[in-house]
């Protein structure tokens, strides 16, 4: 999602009107000040399977905070918690909300390794083998591990296609309806 800014001309002139069409960030204005808030996504990269895609939002949002507490220091004076922050509405602050809001996207919606596929979704090896290769479970690309010499690339997922098929273990039952009469040793 990309956020749409509009210029409307009013009395006391030019203004910037911002939707709220952030992925990870709640934005709520009262037409002065905007109160900013993280908002992580409630499946498997907010848990303990995400790794450190919860942590280093976190990260990205604490420093946010710092930096606009320094800035605004000398101006209003930021009112801040750990996770949200209330700031004077400007338009530099508008774009450095955008900009954080793309790096936590890309914390949250990173590549996911199949070994937490399998957790996730409670799916096994073959189970994963199979659809990888039928693309019923596509991979997004391949990420290569080792060293030059004893290299190999394993396959990665799409953050919220695992995300959606954790919220819908109808689909998982449904292939595996599908697959009903394969055998579950199955070798490539």
């Amino acid at each position: 999602m990309r956020r749409e800014d509009t210029l409307i001309r009013n009395a006391t002139g030019w203004s910037a009107m911002t939707e709220n069409t952030y992925n990870y960030l709640d934005v709520v204005t009262d037409g002065v000040d905007l109160e900013i808030t993280l908002v992580p996504p409630s499946d498997f990269r907010s848990g303990p399977l995400g790794g450190r895609r919860l942590r280093n939002a976190k990260i990205l949002f604490r420093r946010f905070l710092s930096k606009l507490s320094v800035d605004s220091e000398s101006e209003s004076g930021a009112v801040s918690t750990f996770t949200s922050v209330q700031v004077p509405k400007s338009k530099s602050i508008l774009l450095a909300v955008a900009k954080l809001d793309q790096r936590i996207s890309k914390s949250f919606d990173g590549p996911v390794s199949g070994r937490t596929v399998r957790q996730v979704l409670n799916i096994t090896t073959v189970e994963q083998a199979r659809w990888l290769r039928d693309e019923r479970l596509p991979s997004c690309a391949r990420q290569r591990i080792g060293a030059k010499l004893g290299s190999f690339s394993v396959p990665v997922y799409d953050a919220k296609l695992v995300a959606m098929l954790e919220r819908r273990p109808d689909i998982i039952a449904a292939w595996r309806r599908q697959d009903g009469g394969l055998p579950l040793d199955e070798t490539m």
